[in-house]
């Protein structure tokens, strides 16, 4: 696990070291540079990485503007740590094996948001 203080250093730390990392954790709302940029641009380097987007803030968007935007999910907050892990094994378990899990991206953003949200 790899831990960024700001969306800058998270840049500049997943530029560095992006072939070790299967997964990104990004909260909306960081200093220095927002999870919106930072995310926009570790698409840009990589691409395929899956990207889970959280926030605690409905102004930003929320579930349906992360999908719409190329995440691959959305995970309100306050979230439990069984909900992020769900979170975690559905991306990486969907991203791992493209037949077993037929949804694109955004499909499975709605989904998780929606499972998550039912089991609070």
């Amino acid at each position: 696990m790899v831990e960024a203080c700001d969306g800058e250093e998270a840049v500049e730390t997943f530029q560095g070291t992006h072939e070790k990392i299967d997964l990104v954790l990004l909260d909306l709302t960081m200093p220095r540079k927002s999870g919106w940029a930072a995310f926009e641009e570790i698409r840009e380097i990589s691409p395929e990485v899956p990207v889970i987007l959280s926030s605690g803030y409905s102004t930003q968007g929320g579930g349906k503007t992360a999908n719409r935007r190329g995440a691959n999910a959305f995970l309100p907050k306050p979230y439990k740590a069984q909900q992020l892990t769900q979170a975690v094994r559905t991306v990486l378990n969907t991203h791992q094996d493209e037949s077993v899990a037929n949804a694109t991206p955004s499909m499975l953003g709605v989904e998780l948001e929606s499972s998550i949200a039912s089991k609070q």
